[in-house]
């Protein structure tokens, strides 16, 4: 039988009821959100420790389920792997935050927190949000350069307009947008793109990869930096290609700076 994989969304207690009054179950995909109609403002009880740690974390955001016909898996690919099914789930709700921003410039897109499933051969459960995925260990300080550069890039952005510019938009999302906006700042601080090709910092031909895919990708989830319809000149990079990119540029660029006389 096929597995109804479960989606538990994090809204606003209002904004997710009028998800509910939108997406009921009786629209084609089945698409069901659950959720009770809020009574007047949300509020939370001040006295209450646990009230309190509770809206640190999460404000007045509750939660609800969604389901859906999308999100049904078929036994005959296999057992359900949560992996491909949260990809239509990040899909699903960016469907559903669009048409409900559509009706109403006020409502707050809600966030995918998890996807679950349990059936006859077992259950399974994967986080998403913004939790901070786990690891067992660091790559930062591993070597004396990478101490000698983390100073002196702290140092130049305390005076440097562009180094500040550059690092904050590394601190963004990685999007082509905020890894334009790094290349794009960088070209300008050497002089020009035909003066950052001729520093030879990264190839030429992966400065044109980048910009040719930066300027024609169409992945809203990507960031793209346009809405004309694509006219690549050569075939599109992914993003984590274009990033890696990016980041040889940004560290070369600061090597150079650092190599510079101080005013």
């Amino acid at each position: 039988m096929p597995t109804q994989v479960t989606a538990t969304l994090q809204g606003h207690p209002w904004d997710l009821w009028g998800l509910s009054r939108l997406f009921d179950g009786s629209n084609q995909t089945n698409t069901l959100v659950i959720a009770e109609k809020p009574n007047g403002q949300p509020t939370y009880d001040s006295r209450d420790r646990d009230a309190i740690n509770r809206f640190r974390l999460q404000g007045y955001d509750v939660f609800s389920p969604l389901s859906s016909s999308e999100l049904m898996w078929n036994e005959n690919q296999g057992p359900v792997d949560l992996r491909i099914v949260k990809l239509v789930a990040l899909d699903l709700v960016a469907r559903i935050n669009g048409i409900a921003l559509l009706l109403d410039p006020e409502y707050r897109a809600v966030k995918l927190l998890s996807i679950s499933y349990s059936n006859a051969g077992g259950a399974g459960s994967s986080v998403l949000g913004d939790w901070t995925p786990n690891k067992a260990t660091s790559f930062l300080g591993h070597h004396p350069s990478q101490i000698t550069l983390a100073s002196d890039a702290l140092r130049l952005a305390q005076k440097d307009v562009a180094v500040k510019f550059v690092l904050d938009a590394i601190a963004l999302p990685r999007t082509w947008a905020s890894l334009y906006l790094i290349y794009d700042a960088i070209a300008t601080d050497v002089g020009g793109i035909n003066e950052l090709r001729r520093l030879e910092w990264v190839t030429v031909d992966d400065l044109a990869d980048f910009s040719n895919s930066a300027n024609n990708s169409r992945s809203i989830r990507e960031g793209a930096r346009h809405g004309n319809k694509p006219k690549p000149e050569r075939p599109l990079i992914p993003l984590i290609q274009a990033h890696a990119t990016v980041n040889k540029l940004a560290i070369r660029w600061l090597d150079w700076l650092r190599s510079q006389p101080s005013p």
